[in-house]
């Protein structure tokens, strides 16, 4: 073959026309003669061989297309000489043999003036190039759906969108369904940008987006089918998540989204819960959900008989996953011990209606009590599983505080966020419930006993969830939003110098959401009186 040698020796020794015993890097030949071998030959070469090559490859080219063709008849190899032809005139890699352990190429190289190709097909060519190049214009419903699916790994750990729930994924398949829907995303989307940069609560709430999605949330919902539908109640919740993404501020409409969500997952029933994204609202939606009616002091309606086997459901999920429906399903049960304790009536003014009064003032008390301690049994059993979990690692670990300036000498860094929710809820509500017995126990020397075993209990909670400060502030700022509630409960049973730090934590976490000087911050007035509203003083609001 053309430009492949024969012999495997180095030139030297082929020119000499002797055996070269081809002991790289120098032969013995030339290490004998003191010769500077040089090496094996080369296995390719390159040789132009113009248009010699192809006349070649034309004939190759309709020889292979004449024999791929079994008939005989005349009109297919008419045809298969045309398609030659064509291929002939496209076609830049000519030919590949093997043969010997070699491979033999045949490449021919055209200037920009080929003659084979006319005016005609350049012209043609460059406009199907450029149509290639030409990027297709995208639709709004498109261009939605590529910023959704984008915000699902934006940013740094904290920012990223799919934190808000596993329904998350299943959103982009349903843009341009439900007008409420598709305006929730680009509220969602523009507010976790404005989020990323640090702006403020004003910016993140774009009051131009937000206003379109409320009117589409309100079309949707005066409609009979679109009303009660996955996607409006999707809507809602979204809504709810840029409020959040918001923060603490006046004018905050999370409640509200959040109740309208409640309302709708009520009106729904728990038969429209039964597929995989309904479900994974719902299940997303059940701390909301407990957290308004906490606020309203109205029972939750998840702890009715017909909802529970839905919304507690843990069938399929994780071990963490099923802890936090265990650890929701008590919470679910303080809103409507909370609205009893309310309703509680002062011995002092009783109506006259009531023949005996006191009597019933005593046994609604008394009967209030005893429910408030079977759900304290019932946190004790499950405070077993959690300390053990604590204790052995699989929850977390516990090690030295980073920062020197803590009051809090270690920390807890949980394997999960998921995991640090499910401690804070239930650190949260034994505060909550032990605040309560303690507005409940008679005030008698036989009961103070009691009392100050409480009081040391809630100290030792309050501590607890001190712990978790540097483990949220790793995953700042959607990572954090479960801090929310146990800072506002334990801030009482706080040392002084805690109570500080506490409120100084929070106001950092802000900073994190919406920058600095944002006007709205946290101070030791409104820090205690939101957390006496949500054990039993004043009333939250809607």
């Amino acid at each position: 073959m053309v430009g492949v040698p024969k012999s495997t020796g180095c030139i030297i020794c082929r020119k000499r026309k002797i055996k070269c015993d081809e002991t790289w890097p120098a032969c013995a030949n030339c290490q004998k003669n003191r010769k500077c071998c040089p090496g094996p030959p080369a296995r390719h070469t390159f040789r132009d061989l113009g248009p010699k090559l192809q006349g070649s490859v034309a004939d190759d080219l309709e020889t292979s297309s004449l024999s791929s063709s079994d008939s005989s008849d005349p009109v297919e190899v008419e045809s298969a000489i045309s398609n030659s032809a064509k291929s002939r005139r496209k076609l830049t890699v000519v030919n590949e043999k093997w043969a010997n352990g070699c491979v033999y190429h045949k490449w021919r190289i055209c200037a920009g003036g080929d003659h084979l190709l006319s005016q005609k097909n350049q012209s043609g060519s460059q406009s199907r190039r450029s149509l290639m190049l030409q990027q297709p214009s995208l639709s709004s419903v498109e261009i939605l759906t590529q910023a959704l699916v984008a915000g699902m790994s934006t940013g740094s750990h904290g920012y990223k969108l799919s934190h808000f729930g596993s329904f998350m994924t299943e959103v982009p398949r349903r843009l341009g369904q439900n007008g409420a829907l598709d305006a929730a995303v680009a509220c969602l989307v523009s507010a976790q940008e404005c989020m990323i940069r640090r702006r403020s609560a004003e910016e993140i709430t774009d009051p131009k987006l937000y206003l379109t999605a409320v009117q589409n949330l309100q079309l949707s919902l005066e409609d009979p089918v679109e009303g009660l539908s996955s996607n409006t109640l999707c809507a809602t919740v979204l809504l709810s998540m840029v409020e959040a993404m918001a923060g603490p501020r006046q004018g905050n409409r999370y409640l509200t989204h959040a109740g309208g969500a409640r309302r709708l997952i009520q009106l729904q029933g728990p038969n429209n819960f039964q597929d995989s994204f309904a479900k994974d609202i719902l299940r997303f939606n059940r701390g909301p959900v407990i957290i308004h009616a906490i606020c309203q002091r109205r029972p939750c309606f998840l702890v009715e008989p017909e909802w529970l086997s839905v919304a507690f459901d843990t069938t399929g999920l994780s071990d963490d996953d099923a802890l936090y429906a265990e650890v929701l399903l008590l919470m679910a049960q303080f809103p409507s011990l909370l609205g009893d304790f309310k309703a509680l009536e002062p011995t002092t003014s009783f109506p006259t209606h009531n023949p005996n009064p006191l009597s019933t003032h005593v046994s609604a008390r008394a009967s209030l009590l005893a429910r408030l301690l079977h759900l304290k049994r019932a946190l004790y059993r499950l405070e077993l599983d959690l300390t053990a979990r604590l204790v052995d690692g699989r929850a977390a670990i516990e090690l030295p505080s980073i920062l020197a300036t803590t009051p809090v000498p270690t920390s807890f860094h949980f394997t999960s966020w998921r995991v640090a929710v499910v401690y804070s809820c239930f650190w949260s509500l034994l505060l909550m419930a032990n605040k309560l017995l303690l507005q409940l126990l008679p005030a008698d020397p036989c009961s103070l006993p009691d009392v100050f075993d409480l009081e040391q209990e809630c100290r030792r909670v309050s501590h607890q969830i001190c712990k978790m400060w540097e483990d949220a502030w790793a995953r700042r700022p959607i990572g954090a939003f479960h801090t929310g509630l146990s800072s506002l409960v334990s801030w009482e049973w706080c040392e002084e110098g805690v109570k500080e730090w506490v409120i100084q934590g929070q106001n950092r976490l802000m900073e994190e959401q919406m920058g600095v000087g944002n006007g709205w911050r946290w101070d030791w007035e409104r820090f205690g009186a939101t957390a006496e509203k949500l054990v039993g003083g004043g009333d939250m609001g809607s």
